[in-house]
């Protein structure tokens, strides 16, 4: 009994054990791991725990972690932030290129309906003019675009009606009628732009007497107000009456080439006079 006293007294006193910091700490066991009195439970206990300790690191295994995973994380984060960025860059790019289109558009338009309001308007006077009789004030041509949203995609209806004539279709009017419709769609645009000088071919190949004579005098006219100047090739004598001067051209046969002979018409009430001989 001494002996075992002093035994458990020696023990008491042995280094470390007055020392809590070497003391284990069994406050995370559960109660039912705590409250383990038999050799036997406990040695049935650590083998639970052991397997499940390897079923843990078999899944451990399975799962295989990348241990690099955060830093290709914040790579692949920078990544996108970057994409981010460059597509809010393309965002507002685009977004600029379409205000510039429907800037252009709208221009475009603008200008269009400018142009196509100003020859709608002028055609018809123009139009009636060239066809006007004594017994009566003319025929009728206007336009109309077939695309109102966006008139220079789509085509442009012209009409002209000749006097004392029902309303046909464009293509069904005769030779003389269509060129007096080209020649008041020419005048009318010519109006909006005008140009300094016209050269004008054979226009008057289809039209008859009555037509020539008004295409003659309207001609005149836009010269005598200084619209424009023009040079007319005809055949037509009636159209020869209303210009200021003429020129012919002939083939000499002697000298096997061509010369041109002029004759100032502007004082049509005085003495003509030729003008000379020029090859």
């Amino acid at each position: 009994m001494e002996e075992a006293e002093s035994q458990s007294q020696a023990d008491s006193q042995a280094p470390g054990r007055d020392n809590e910091e070497d003391e284990l700490d069994f406050s995370s066991l559960s109660k039912k791991d705590k409250t383990i009195k038999r050799s036997a439970d406990y040695e049935g206990r650590l083998r639970e725990l052991e397997e499940k300790i390897q079923g843990l690191s078999l899944q451990l295994e399975k799962i295989a972690p990348n241990m690099k995973a955060i830093g290709q994380f914040e790579t692949a984060e920078e990544r996108l932030r970057s994409a981010q960025n460059e597509l809010e860059d393309a965002r507002n790019h685009a977004l600029k290129l379409t205000q510039d289109f429907n800037s252009v558009k709208e221009k475009r338009k603008q200008r269009f309906n400018e142009a196509f309001v100003h020859i709608r308007d002028n055609i018809d006077p123009i139009y009636k003019q060239l066809t006007r009789q004594k017994d009566h004030p003319g025929g009728n041509a206007y336009l109309v675009v077939e695309n109102t949203e966006e008139p220079y995609l789509g085509g442009i209806k012209y009409t002209a009606m000749p006097p004392k004539k029902r309303y046909v279709d464009l293509e069904q009017l005769s030779g003389g009628e269509k060129t007096v419709a080209a020649l008041s769609l020419v005048f009318a645009i010519h109006s909006f732009q005008p140009s300094p000088f016209f050269v004008l071919d054979e226009i008057d190949a289809a039209l008859d007497p009555g037509n020539v004579g008004r295409v003659g005098n309207y001609l005149q006219s836009c010269v005598r107000n200084g619209s424009f100047q023009c040079v007319v090739i005809s055949l037509k004598p009636k159209l020869f009456q209303t210009c200021d001067a003429l020129i012919g051209v002939y083939r000499d046969l002697h000298t096997a080439c061509s010369h041109t002979l002029t004759l100032n018409l502007a004082d049509r009430f005085g003495d003509e006079e030729d003008a000379g001989k020029d090859e």
